[in-house]
Order: structure tokens, then C-alpha cells, then sequence
């Protein structure tokens, strides 16, 4: 059995509430939430949030039923059962993945509605904790953590192109692994004042990340509140031309003040491109910083970024909104993409989160403590 303190955790500050049931569930209405506590860390340990029209009862017996995964999961080349105990089944998984390895694993129902995933080889551990949300879809909060020093068969092989790129790697594969029994932007909500809460909340824990499924590809909406003043933060972000000397994933830059020049790198393709360059001011004293794609690799109408930092007390309450489809400008990129989606995945979440780390970069500012799961 697994304690309870496992799925208590992040307790920041002694005043707060639980995370709403009801926030969580709108802030996943165009795709997954996720939350990084710690960037570039191991073990890693992070947090994705997501929904299924499916009833939670059925998604705990489709997680239980490993002989039809390969049916939920386009990377699966295989699924099957090795052995059956109780709330417990072993499995063995073959993926479609280039140099994918065999994945042996063990699946257990440790209570209602929460299952702990363990991968046999690396320690790795995973937990579903499912829950009925208002409006008859399941809400899912879905922690993943690696053992201090190991990493999957999938994220190995990401490093192993990118040496940061351990967060993008466990995400994406864990998204991947989501997806194959909830698919939020198919469930319909409204957002109120508690997605907005929830979302502020999270945002003091670590890095949030919203994903939006609703366009020709997927866009990353980060929010971060970072105990660093104010001048600092828009300096760093401001300077353009500095960004080859806080991300390895900017391998040049030119400002050129209404435009700008970069060059992104990783998993050994490069992308050119020029960027239309707005700022603008807005009440609060908050400043907006937003480059649009304009031409190179990648040409027009292929997305861009906009930073947003607002003072508050303490410190800078940090917003990304990064939809560069920089996979569409390298061949390297596009051909290892085209594989499967979690390397797609995976080379846009290592492009925004390589960006709030190390440009932002500053420790997290707490505002709250809620529990990110079930008591």
C-alpha cells in the first residue's frame, strides 16, 4: 500500500485550501496542465493535470486491463499481461518508438480511483489519482517521478541528444501515456474565477504549463512567479542578444529593436528566423514583450512568443505564451517527429521551458499551499 503522505505534497504555505476540483477541470478545456516543481533537477518529479469524457470507473478498468492498451495507444507495437495478483497486474510493452526499449512494468490499485504505475528497471514510479468532476467527465491528477539518477528508455534517449532535456522528456512521454485514457480538449467546460485561482495558485508551486490542442498544433501557455526584482526579470527577457548566454537553446540572437534574428538548436537540428519585435505597457505596471514570427525556416503564420511580467509583492509573476512551431523548420526535427508524437512534444516543451528556466530563471514565489491529490 501506498501512504497517504505520498499524495499530499507541496504544501508551500499553512493558510491554503485544497486545489478546486472545479478550477483544475476548466483550466484543462483545450488540452493537459502541467506542473514542474523544480527545473533541470533529478530525480524528476512533476505533475500532469487532464480529463476524460470516460467515467472514472471506466478509465480505472481500461488501466487495469493491459491486453487492450495497444488498442488506446498509437505507439504501442504491443501490450500484454505477465502476471495477475489481486489489484496488481505485471505487463511488458513493446513501442513503435525508434530504439524504443521493451518497458516492463507493474500496475496496482491502491485504492479507489488511485493506481501506481512502477517501471521494473528504472524505479520509476507514477500515480493516477481519478475523481469525478461536476460536469460528469473524470478528473485526472497524474504524478510521475523518476529514481534519483535513472531515467526511462525514452527520456535516456533524449538526453542523449539534448542533455537538458530531461523535464521535456518525462512530460511528453508522460502526456503520451495520458492521452491513451483522456483526451481534455474532447471535454467542454467554461473557465470562471477558479480556473483563475488554481492557475495563480499552481504558479507559485513551480512552473505551470497549459497546453492548447485547438489550433494546427499545439501552443504552451507557461506562468511562473519567481522571487527576483522586477528590473532583473524584464532586463533579461528585454535583452535579446543575451539569450545565446542563458539558454542552450538560443544559439544566436540579434536585436534589432522592431525586429530580431534567432537561430534555435536541439536534438541536433537548427531553425532560423526573424521576428517582429511589439512592447507595450499595461496597467499595474506590467510589461509586454511579443515577437511574432515573420520569415526564414519558418516562415509567417507559424506562431511566435509573448512574455508578460507583472510586479507583485515579492517578486514578478512571469507569463509565456510559446507557439513557434520550430519542429516545421528542421528537417532533423520534422524526420524524428514524424515517428511519434512524443518527440514532437518533447522538442516544443524543451524550447519553452528551456526559455521561463533560464532567461527567468529565480526561485519560485509561494502564494499558496493546495494538495495537488486526494487525502
Amino acid at each position: 500500500m501506498v501512504s497517504a503522505a505520498l499524495f499530499v505534497t507541496m504544501a508551500l504555505a499553512a493558510s491554503a485550501s485544497p486545489l478546486s476540483n472545479q478550477g483544475l477541470a476548466e483550466l484543462t478545456d483545450n488540452g493537459e496542465v502541467l506542473l514542474l516543481p523544480r527545473h533541470q533537477r533529478q530525480p524528476f518529479d512533476g505533475w500532469i493535470f487532464t480529463r476524460s469524457s470516460e467515467s472514472c470507473v471506466a478509465i480505472e478498468a481500461a488501466m487495469l486491463d493491459v491486453d487492450s492498451w495497444v488498442k488506446r495507444f498509437d505507439n504501442l507495437k504491443s501490450s500484454k499481461a505477465t502476471s495477475r495478483s489481486g489489484d496488481s497486474v505485471g505487463y511488458e510493452l513493446e513501442l513503435t518508438v525508434v530504439l524504443g526499449p521493451t518497458i516492463f512494468g507493474r500496475i496496482t490499485r491502491v485504492a479507489p480511483g488511485v493506481l501506481r504505475f512502477n517501471d521494473i528497471e528504472t524505479k520509476a514510479y507514477s500515480v493516477y489519482d481519478l475523481e469525478a468532476a461536476d460536469d460528469g467527465t473524470c478528473l485526472v491528477r497524474y504524478r510521475i517521478v523518476e529514481e534519483q539518477g535513472k531515467s526511462s528508455g525514452w527520456v535516456s534517449i533524449m538526453k542523449g541528444l539534448e542533455a537538458t532535456a530531461g523535464d521535456a522528456g518525462n512530460f511528453a512521454a508522460g502526456i503520451s501515456s495520458a492521452r491513451g485514457f483522456a483526451k481534455p480538449e474532447k471535454a467542454r467546460s467554461v473557465r470562471g474565477s477558479a480556473a483563475e485561482a488554481t492557475r495563480v495558485s499552481l504558479a507559485g508551486q513551480g512552473t505551470l504549463v497549459e497546453i492548447d490542442r485547438s489550433g494546427k498544433w499545439p501552443s504552451y501557455s507557461l506562468r511562473r512567479r519567481v522571487a527576483l526584482p522586477f528590473a532583473g526579470v524584464s532586463w533579461a527577457v528585454r535583452n535579446k542578444k543575451g539569450y545565446p548566454d542563458r539558454t542552450s537553446v538560443v544559439k544566436s540572437a540579434a536585436d534589432h529593436g522592431a525586429t530580431a534574428q534567432y537561430t534555435f538548436g536541439g536534438f541536433g537540428g537548427r531553425v532560423s528566423f526573424s521576428t517582429t519585435v511589439n512592447e507595450h505597457a499595461e496597467p499595474g505596471g506590467v510589461l509586454v514583450v511579443e515577437e511574432t514570427v515573420a520569415g526564414g525556416d519558418i516562415g509567417p503564420g507559424t506562431g511566435g512568443w509573448r512574455w508578460r511580467l507583472g510586479p507583485v509583492d515579492g517578486g514578478v509573476d512571469v507569463e509565456l505564451n510559446f507557439s513557434a512551431d520550430i519542429v516545421a523548420g528542421s528537417r532533423v526535427m520534422r524526420t524524428m517527429a514524424a515517428t511519434d508524437p512524443i518527440a514532437r512534444e518533447s522538442f516544443m516543451l524543451y524550447a519553452a521551458l528551456a526559455m521561463m528556466a533560464d532567461i527567468v530563471g529565480g526561485s519560485v514565489l509561494p502564494v499558496s499551499a493546495p494538495n495537488l491529490a486526494r487525502e
